[in-house]
């Protein structure tokens, strides 16, 4: 779910390369605030590692603002505070052991959801099981 466009795999919100800053991802998730992406983990994953921020193809607008949150079974594991367009992507590292649902949430920062293009760069779940277990 999100507030405005359609989440992108591996592209921003906009369809361009994720770029964080002057940074550029091959991999990721390129979303826009306000939104809440869910992950069915079962309880069979170890971490969840990403580089989060404003994307970069905001140059030119100064009003966005966003708060990258992750959660496991809705306990907050991560809170990046507010990011704008010149802070630099932050890295994100939590351990999911034993979470059953995973939720990467991104707000407004309580400004409301102007050029708040938000990028999970690099986004990977760990799981320390084989393939074949998690599908099953």
């Amino acid at each position: 779910q999100q507030d405005y466009g359609s989440l992108e795999l591996d592209r921003s919100v906009q369809g361009q390369t994720l770029t964080i800053g002057e940074r550029e991802f091959t991999r990721g998730l390129g979303t826009h605030a306000n939104s809440r992406i869910v992950y069915d983990l079962g309880g069979h994953c170890t971490r969840f590692a990403a580089w989060v921020g404003v994307d970069a193809e905001m140059k030119g607008y100064t009003n966005s603002s966003v708060v990258f949150q992750v959660f496991g079974d809705d306990r907050k594991l991560f809170d990046s505070g507010v990011m704008r367009l010149a802070t630099p992507a932050k890295p994100v590292n939590v351990d999911v052991r034993g979470v059953k649902q995973l939720a990467l949430v991104v707000t407004d920062a309580g400004d409301g959801i102007n050029c708040d293009h938000a990028d999970w760069a690099g986004a990977m779940i760990f799981a320390d099981v084989p393939l074949a277990a998690l599908q099953s």
